[in-house]
Formats: C-alpha cells, sequence, structure tokens
C-alpha cells in the first residue's frame, strides 16, 4: 500500500495499492478463484500445501486426512502451476482510486489512476484511468475529466508528491491545478518514505 491511502475494513490479497487511495467500509479486493473447469471447485483437491483445513484430530478419518495430498503425483505439477498463476493472479490498483462502501473487486484486474468505484461495485474487468465505474457487472458510467485533462494527470503523476509539497496547488479547479502543477513539479523532489513493513508494525503494536 502506497503512502498516504487508507482502508476503512475489508479483506484484501495478493494486490498492490498506489498512493493517496480511499477505501470505505468492507471492500473486497482479491478473493480466490475457484477452477471451474476441473472435475471439483473445492481447494482441498489442487491446494498444493495439503491440509487446507485446520480441524483437529478429534474425528474419523484424522490420520487419514492429515496424511492426504493433493494427487496423482504427476498431475500435482500441473495442479501447482495452475493454483499460482490462475488463482492467486495479482490485482493492481492505481493512486488516488476511490472504492465506495462494499465494493468487490475480482481477482487479477488493474484498475487505472485516478478511477473511482461506486459502493458495492461488482468489478470483473480492468478499470480505465479516471473512469467512474459502478454496477453489477461494473461498467464506465462516465469520466473525472476531459481526455487531455486525464492525460495530463497521468504525465505529471502528481502523486509522486507528499501533501506538504502541493499544498497551495487549487484541487477544486483543474485547469488551473495541472497549469500549477506543470509549473511546480519540476522544481520538486519526490517523496520517498522507507518502507514499513506490517509485521514490524504488529510487533510493536504487541509491545
Amino acid at each position: 500500500m502506497g503512502a498516504f491511502s487508507y482502508a476503512v475494513s475489508g479483506f484484501f490479497s495478493e494486490v498492490r495499492i498506489g498512493r493517496y487511495c480511499s477505501f470505505g467500509e468492507n471492500v473486497q479486493v482479491g478473493r480466490g478463484a475457484h477452477p471451474t473447469d476441473w472435475l471439483s471447485t473445492s481447494p482441498v483437491f489442487y491446494a498444493y500445501q495439503g491440509n487446507m483445513l485446520e480441524v483437529g484430530h478429534d474425528f474419523d478419518g484424522a490420520a487419514e486426512y492429515h496424511a492426504f495430498r493433493p494427487g496423482p503425483p504427476g498431475d500435482i505439477a500441473v495442479r501447482n502451476a495452475r493454483t499460482v498463476n490462475d488463482f492467486l493472479a495479482k490485482t493492481t490498483i492505481g493512486h488516488d482510486v476511490w472504492i465506495g462502501h462494499g465494493a468487490f473487486l475480482a481477482q487479477g484486474i488493474t484498475v487505472g489512476n485516478g478511477a473511482v468505484i461506486a459502493g458495492a461495485a461488482v468489478v470483473t474487468k480492468d478499470v480505465p484511468p479516471y473512469a467512474i465505474v459502478g454496477g453489477n457487472p461494473a461498467q464506465v458510467l462516465r469520466m473525472r475529466f476531459s481526455f487531455a485533462q486525464c492525460a495530463a494527470l497521468e504525465r505529471l503523476a502528481w502523486w509522486r508528491f507528499a501533501p506538504w509539497q502541493i499544498n497551495t496547488i487549487p484541487f477544486a479547479n483543474i485547469d488551473r491545478a495541472i497549469t500549477q502543477l506543470e509549473e511546480r513539479l519540476p522544481g520538486l523532489t519526490p517523496y520517498e518514505p522507507a518502507r514499513v513493513h506490517i509485521g514490524t508494525l504488529a510487533s510493536q503494536t504487541a509491545e
């Protein structure tokens, strides 16, 4: 997750998130897919690590269950490749993306910079930069700005900078904002904070 982004709540797996993103409640990103062209859709038969369900040992067949590994042996490499490549596809969310409450983003899609995803939208395809999408399945409702304005914002990539570096830019007037960004950004050094690992934060909180 990039600098100055936040999520209220939800599920995020195998996803790269840009800067200045705003996610509402219960946003779902990267929920695992299942094979629909195999004998079974259950991951019990393709989870390459085996024993995917933590069910303890106090039941009939427990020993057999814990010894079980998906097979047959000649097929396991193919299953592993499908699991990694198809069922763990990475999702990419650009910079300055706003995702409303309860939106669902399918695995492996790309959401362009500046896009807006309406609440409860079900997004199954890539979202163009600066598009506003909504519905089930989500469709482009309109663009936030004109083609020329969108192109200028993509070229300027203003999200490379911290809020205090561009706090006098007139954000509410897109044309004036673009003009002033074009004037000021060449003289600024992009903001590059050190990376923070979630494991480190968790251990500090525990202390």
